[in-house]
């Protein structure tokens, strides 16, 4: 089964105490991973995340909220189904809006340099990447599926990490396999049957799982909804290219009929 998995509501909250940092909460998703730092921060309503810079590349994707991210070069505004990417030393600040907090998954890559997450002083740094859910077309995963399993890169080849989000309409198999890459799961909706080498999991709204490098996965959508999940693949040692390597006969259907539920 999967290296490490957690649920949100089995964690506990951290209060981040950096200076100006108030407001602002975290969960740790993942303890036992040497390529990735993954966490589930909040902010609440009117607060700032202060201008900082980190030296590990960050990749954040907004699950809920509006915030207006600062740079040292302009302004813009991210919201529910945002992707950002900040490079290496790359300072931002980012101030939340309207009545609702914002919420967002955090992930550094730490293949190369390694965890914990180390601040740096804020200086000139490169311009952050954003994407958003609606600027990016579905494509499919496994084309004998068609789109009833599809997915969205947000964040795509040239940085540390692709990342993006993922659905697979209701009863539907997605091939067990595996790839170089280590991967993160965050599971937004629906429910699922997690399916390693030898055993399973369900798996549902605030699941995360980490899978290292080559580690056999697949997943069943057994919910009445379709399972939605933010994906994010290590590429700082094997590369953008993705050997996609099913170790099953392909077949459409999830094993567990929604009837049995």
């Amino acid at each position: 089964m999967a290296t490490e998995l957690s649920h949100v509501d089995a964690l506990s909250w951290r209060e981040l105490s950096a200076p100006g940092w108030d407001g602002v909460r975290e969960k740790s998703l993942v303890g036992s991973s040497g390529e990735f730092v993954f966490g589930l921060v909040e902010a609440r309503p009117g607060a700032r995340v202060p201008f900082h810079a980190h030296r590990q590349a960050e990749t954040d994707y907004v699950v809920a909220g509006s915030a207006t991210l600062r740079t040292s070069g302009r302004t813009v505004d991210v919201r529910q189904g945002s992707c950002l990417y900040f490079a290496p030393g790359a300072p931002y600040e980012l101030e939340v809006v309207g009545a609702d907090p914002l919420v967002y998954l955090r992930t550094f890559a730490c293949e190369r340099i390694g965890p914990p997450v180390q601040a740096i002083a804020v200086g000139d740094g490169p311009e952050p990447l954003m994407t958003t859910e609606r600027d990016v077309d579905w494509r499919s995963v496994e084309p004998s599926k068609g789109m009833r399993i599809r997915v969205q890169r947000l964040l795509d080849h040239g940085v540390e990490v692709m990342a993006g989000v993922g659905e697979l309409d209701s009863g539907v198999h997605y091939t067990r396999h595996y790839h170089d890459q280590p991967e993160l799961y965050f599971i937004l909706g629906g429910e699922g049957v997690l399916q390693g080498a030898e055993d399973e999991t369900e798996v549902g709204p605030g699941t995360a799982v980490y899978l290292r490098s080559r580690e056999v996965h697949g997943i069943d959508s057994v919910g009445r909804e379709p399972l939605r999940l933010f994906w994010v693949y290590g590429c700082e040692t094997a590369g953008h290219r993705v050997n996609w390597t099913p170790v099953e006969p392909i077949y459409a259907e999830a094993r567990r009929r929604l009837a049995a539920r």
